[in-house]
């Protein structure tokens, strides 16, 4: 009987991971299968470059997606979740006070 693990990568968008496939044999040992097929779901959401047992994956967009690779008739499933890009402000080297520019005169008024 097959075993599902379930993995999610979370990728920031414009980041990206290499994912590696493995295959096992049903004693859990290494055995050598064809190159899979990699496919992603959504790419607006996330794109991938497979090469043989490795994959990269870029976020692209904010949300979810799923990765599958599939060889001799045998799929893996990886949840994909792409967040947005933290902002980091850029830390405050030093202050600077500056004079304001004076309010005009108070208009003279004859009484």
């Amino acid at each position: 009987m097959p075993v599902t693990v379930t993995l999610t990568v979370k990728l920031l968008v414009g980041e990206t991971k290499q994912l590696s496939l493995k295959a096992l044999d049903i004693q859990n040992r290494p055995t050598n299968v064809p190159a899979p097929v990699w496919a992603v779901v959504n790419p607006a959401i996330a794109t991938i470059a497979p090469n043989d047992e490795e994959c990269a994956v870029t976020g692209v967009a904010i949300g979810t997606t799923q990765i599958t690779a599939t060889s001799s008739g045998v799929t893996a499933t990886v949840n994909i979740e792409v967040v947005a890009t933290p902002v980091v402000a850029a830390p405050v080297d030093h202050l600077v006070i500056t004079e304001n520019n004076p309010l005009p005169p108070p208009a003279f008024m004859p009484g």
